[in-house]
């Protein structure tokens, strides 16, 4: 049998909101299959698939369009479908027409799962979908002979400034990390082999800050400090030129900022300093805003 097609990464689709920057994209099922050998033998004879639990992933650069969509709390399968093209290779790019390969997750939950950025790098934003079973229909669905959607944007951010705790920072940090801390269930029952219900069980979102600023901690005690609307400022990067002027993306979130790591010292190297701000529920709004 001959090789019939080559398809690689293409956008995807949020609801109706069609996702660029797409970095890397990948459709799971995770299969639990169970069977052992029986009766002294050393061979299994009978094997069956117990379990699966199906699911997508997704990294893009585009972070101010996938936040606008789904941020901090996620969103619902449901009413945002996510959607995974393969885009189909024609002498090594996209083919033209209705020749592509789609996957619907429908039915649970996407949420973001870790921001990260490094000096003069690109922000990428990851996000995990986690599907749940609607009792009639297949929980991912592949349709083939589609078109790749119209309307893409590639939109790029990078590290601008942060007020933390009462400190201000510039050009000393190197790298940021905010993992959304989104902690999802699915449960099942009566041995169907994929769950029914899915829910939130906590959500607890940490931001790291590396830098390379000793002075960091005078301002933020070896106990921690207070952080209360602390700002992340990701600055949106001009195509065909440096910086956009404006479209810059903010986030803000209250907590308590630790130093994390004072100091790290290698070879020759500038020493290090991280910050580890854990954010808390202020009783109104969502952990980490988004604007």
């Amino acid at each position: 049998m001959s090789l019939t097609a080559i398809h690689g990464l293409g956008p995807v689709k949020i609801g109706s909101t069609v996702i660029g920057g797409v970095t890397d994209a990948s459709v799971d099922l995770d299969t639990n299959l169970v069977g052992e050998p029986t009766s002294g033998e050393i061979y299994t004879r009978h094997q069956s698939i117990a379990g699966q639990k199906p699911g997508g992933k997704f990294t893009s650069n585009n972070i101010a369009q996938t936040l606008a969509v789904c941020a901090s709390l996620g969103c619902s399968l449901d009413t945002y479908p996510l959607t995974i093209f393969a885009a189909k290779r024609s002498a090594g790019a996209p083919a033209a027409g209705a020749v592509h390969r789609q996957y619907v997750l429908r039915g649970g939950l996407l949420v973001p799962r870790q921001l990260t950025c490094e000096h003069q790098g690109d922000a990428s934003l990851s996000y995990e979908a986690i599907v749940a079973y609607d009792g009639g229909n297949d929980p991912i669905v592949k349709t083939d002979n589609v078109s790749l959607p119209a309307g893409l944007t590639d939109l790029r951010y990078s590290l601008y400034t942060a007020s933390i705790g009462g400190l201000s920072i510039s050009d000393e940090w190197k790298s940021l990390t905010i993992d959304w801390g989104i902690e999802v269930q699915t449960q099942g029952g009566g041995s169907e082999i994929w769950d029914s219900k899915i829910w939130i069980s906590k959500i607890e979102p940490t931001i790291t800050l590396r830098g390379i600023e000793q002075t960091w901690f005078d301002s933020i005690p070896l106990l921690g400090a207070a952080a209360t609307n602390a700002t992340i400022v990701l600055r949106k990067r001009a195509d065909g030129g440096t910086w956009a002027g404006s479209g810059d993306v903010t986030l803000t979130a209250s907590g308590i900022v630790v130093p994390q790591q004072p100091l790290k010292a290698s070879g020759d190297n500038p020493d290090e300093s991280t910050l580890l701000l854990t954010v808390k529920y202020d009783g109104t709004n969502v952990p980490i805003r988004v604007s």
